[in-house]
């Protein structure tokens, strides 16, 4: 199985990024959020975040940790900052935001999101709506 995964990296994955990043009108945010428990106090639980902007050779990244959180909300913290990082200062020519996370449900929820009022949500939104070549891939 470890093969599979490595060799799909490989073939398919690794080439993605590569032509994503080598398109001046795309940017990549990568998130991901985990969840911590406490060795000593089991029923202690927090949980982690982090996401990474890259605009062509410009990187900018972020992590934050939460007591009391769960891991679904550290994914939803980390694409709903990823996103909102993602669309500042973009360049003009920046047209896709290619979104790689782990949790389909997450993103789902943020997307949805996206109808309702919110200072990060209208921020993406914002971007959105602003031409209609924006958009953001999944």
């Amino acid at each position: 199985r470890r093969e599979e995964l490595t060799s799909w990296v490989k073939t398919n994955l690794n080439p993605l990024i590569l032509r994503i990043e080598l398109d001046q009108s795309s940017t990549l945010l990568f998130t991901d959020g985990s969840q911590k428990k406490d060795a000593e106090a089991p029923q202690k639980v927090s949980a982690g975040a982090a996401w990474l902007v890259r605009v062509n050779d410009r990187v900018r990244q972020g992590r934050f940790e939460r007591e009391q959180a769960t891991p679904y909300d550290a994914e939803m913290a980390a694409l709903t900052r990823g996103l909102k990082e993602a669309v500042r200062n973009l360049p003009e020519n920046v047209a896709s935001i290619h979104v790689f996370a782990d949790n389909q449900a997450a993103l789902a929820a943020v997307l949805a999101a996206w109808k309702w009022p919110g200072q990060v949500t209208s921020t993406v939104r914002g971007w959105l709506e602003k031409l209609p070549d924006h958009q953001v891939h999944l």
